[in-house]
């Protein structure tokens, strides 16, 4: 190691922890417009995972930031809930 080279005080792996924190923080946000949106349609779990063909553990694991919306399926529950896709994109 070069004693004149600065060091950065970020390591690599503090590196990725941030971006897997960022990476939760984005998906939690998402998570909560989605439930928000949901119960502002009137929409339980089941109801919505019922109009969006899939099992209401997935719709949970969406809102609470367990699974990544697809694009595709961010359109599809967008359109559901009468919101811009970008808000849950």
């Amino acid at each position: 190691m070069n004693p004149n080279q600065p060091t950065s005080k970020w390591s690599t792996s503090n590196n990725s922890l941030l971006a897997s924190y960022l990476l939760k923080q984005q998906s939690n946000r998402i998570g909560n417009l989605l439930s928000a949106a949901r119960l502002k349609a009137g929409l339980s779990q089941a109801q919505l995972a019922e109009k969006l063909g899939i099992r209401q553990n997935m719709v949970s694991d969406y809102e609470r930031g367990k699974r990544r919306l697809s694009s595709a399926m961010a359109k599809r529950m967008a359109k559901i809930l009468k919101i811009k896709v970008d808000r849950i994109s």
